[in-house]
Order: C-alpha cells, then sequence, then structure tokens
C-alpha cells in the first residue's frame, strides 16, 4: 500500500535499532521490508544503492526505502554503524516481522511494511545521502539505548527523537539543496557568504552593511529559507567545521575556536554543548 502524504504529516514509527559492525562485504544484495536509517559511528565504509555508490565516514548517513536493493562492505578495517529500520507513519507498528530484510532472491515486495510518496519533498521519496550530521549523532545513539532497554514509553520516545532527526534532515537538506527558482537570489549570496567566512567576525549588521540591507531584513529571509535566524545559522556552520576539526586533527579546543571564528574558547564550548549535548573534550573522546 502506498501512503500519499505531506512530510508535517509524519509520525515514524522505530521498529528495530542497533549498533551493526561491518566487517567484510555482504554476500548478496538486500533489501529491507522497512525504510533504513544508516549512520556510520566509526570508520568506513562503501554502499551501494541501485546503481550508486556512497563512500561514507563518520558523520554521514544513508536514508533507504523499503525494496531497494543495497550492498556494503567495510573500507580500510571495521565500521561501527546504526540501524534504525523504521516507517514513516505509526499505523502499522502492530506488524511484526519475521524477517527485517531479505537478499533478492528471497525478497517478497508483497511484505513490504508501508510505502509513503511525498508530495511536498520530493527528494524522501528517493535514497537520500548526508554527509557529515554529527549534530544528531547524540540522537541517534538514544534511539538505540531506548530500544535496547524497551522501558516504558520507549515507543514514543523513539518515535519523538526519529521525528527530530528527519525534520533536521530536511532542513538540512533545504540548506544545502535551495529550490532552483532561488538561483542566485540575495538568500544564496548570504548563506555563501557565511560558508566562506564563517572563521571571520561576522555579526547581523557587519552582514547587513555588507549587503546593503537592514540586517533584520536579512535575519527575516534567512529564517524563512532554513528555519534559522542568521546567528543561529553561523553558529551551526562554525559548530560543523569544529566537528570536522575534531574527527581529523589533533588541534586544541582553543585553537578549533579561533579556526571557526569564535572569539572565546569558553562561548565556544558553551555553544558546542548547547548544540552537541556535550562538550568537545567529551566528544573527541567518543571517537
Amino acid at each position: 500500500m502506498v501512503n500519499k502524504i505531506l512530510f508535517e504529516e509524519i509520525c515514524p514509527f522505530v521498529r528495530n535499532a542497533m549498533r551493526h559492525t561491518i566487517k567484510e562485504k555482504t554476500l548478496s544484495p538486500v533489501a529491507n521490508y522497512d525504510n533504513l536509517f544508516v549512520y556510520v559511528l566509526k570508520g568506513t565504509a562503501q554502499f551501494v544503492v541501485g546503481d550508486l555508490s556512497y563512500n561514507m565516514e563518520h558523520g554521514d548517513a544513508l536514508i533507504i526505502r523499503p525494496g531497494t536493493l543495497y550492498e556494503y562492505a567495510s573500507v580500510g578495517g571495521e565500521c561501527m554503524c546504526i540501524f534504525v529500520d523504521f516507517d514513516y507513519i505509526s499505523s502499522p507498528q502492530e506488524l511484526s516481522l519475521a524477517k527485517l530484510s531479505d537478499e533478492k532472491s528471497s525478497f517478497d515486495h508483497s511484505k513490504i511494511v508501508s510505502e509513503t510518496l511525498f508530495g511536498d519533498v520530493h527528494i524522501f521519496n528517493t535514497t537520500i545521502y548526508i554527509k557529515k550530521i554529527q549534530l544528531f549523532e547524540e540522537k541517534m545513539v538514544g534511539i538505540v539505548e531506548e530500544f535496547t532497554k524497551n522501558n516504558p514509553y520507549s515507543v514514543m520516545k523513539c518515535s519523538g527523537a526519529m521525528m527530530a532527526i528527519l525534520s533536521d534532515v530536511a532542513r538540512r537538506l533545504r540548506l544545502d539543496t535551495l529550490e532552483a527558482s532561488d538561483g542566485i537570489g540575495l538568500v544564496e549570496e548570504v548563506l555563501s557568504y557565511i560558508n566562506e567566512h564563517y572563521n571571520e567576525k561576522l555579526t547581523n549588521s557587519a552582514i547587513g552593511a555588507m549587503f546593503a540591507l537592514h540586517p533584520n531584513h536579512i535575519n527575516n529571509l534567512v529564517k524563512r529559507k532554513t528555519g534559522y535566524t542568521l546567528h543561529q545559522y553561523i553558529v551551526v556552520r562554525r559548530i560543523s567545521k569544529a566537528l570536522e576539526l575534531i574527527d581529523k586533527t589533533n588541534l586544541t579546543v582553543y585553537a578549533i575556536s579561533e579556526k571557526c571564528g569564535f572569539s572565546e574558547s569558553k562561548n565556544f564550548i558553551r555553544l558546542f554543548k548547547n548544540t552537541i549535548g556535550m562538550t568537545p573534550q567529551q566528544y573527541r573522546k567518543r571517537k
């Protein structure tokens, strides 16, 4: 059955959530009876979904639709991932599955839990690949913990966390692929400027002066397009770069703070913790 809905109507149900260690290549392509959300916690893996290949590192994610064939292999050693099987609507949650997935030769399309077709956010009707979304890692880990412990209201907790992740993914995709009709518009110019100059001193007033417009006007345009205020977008861009530097370098927190445009390391640590849920030092120790 195909459910045609708008994105704001989703009510995710998590049917399974686990950590999965990829040690070697799958024997043959497989497909899931639910949607599958894959998030890389550690290491590198290659996923082949249909005719497309994705080299995934820590912080990268895939959303694979039910019935879509995929295979994977670790690259350069073991790769630790989180696999979450879910559907976008909660109505089939009482349905128990003998198998969450099957190999190509055994897959039965009639057993797919539900297929969702979005009438507005059309990219969710395809395989979605998102790079560097460590901002969501704490929520992903929390889903696995809730599902495993099966505490009271775990179903609600998992559903709520998945709702937050999917809505953040949709917002992230809007930031990365702004609608073609706005191709060379003001918002794109502002966001492009921030992406290139995030390590410099940026204020709403300075950006307003740069584009010869009142900063409140620019702030309203950015918020309408991205969901973030102008200040929030600057912080998110800086934190995203900080995550990359923590992952790929041994720079001190102070040095990372400077490189990402924060005036004080204390302010950086506070904003990092508010955004990620832990301090930069705690995040580095989790690697």
